[in-house]
């Protein structure tokens, strides 16, 4: 498909790897945030469905694309 011809490029490759990091880190983070006011809680809770009902598994997604850079290196170096 060529929405995903971006991801030829390495560098391109790794910063998309990067932003997976950063929604699953981003997620954990707002997991883990104590109950306060009724409007962060609310907020708390769309954003955590926002990530949760995306309909993709961040976990299965990244690790795929790591294994995917790990055997990409010995062809950047050529």
């Amino acid at each position: 498909m060529p929405i995903l011809l971006h991801l030829v490029h390495p560098f391109v490759f790794r910063i998309v790897l990067d932003t997976l990091h950063h929604v699953k880190a981003f997620r954990m983070f707002l997991g883990s945030l104590p109950a306060g006011s009724e409007i962060s809680q609310i907020a708390q809770a769309l954003l955590i469905d926002v990530v949760d009902c995306s309909g993709v598994d961040f976990a299965s997604l990244t690790s795929l694309l790591e294994e995917t850079f790990e055997s990409r290196q010995p062809l950047n170096r050529l």
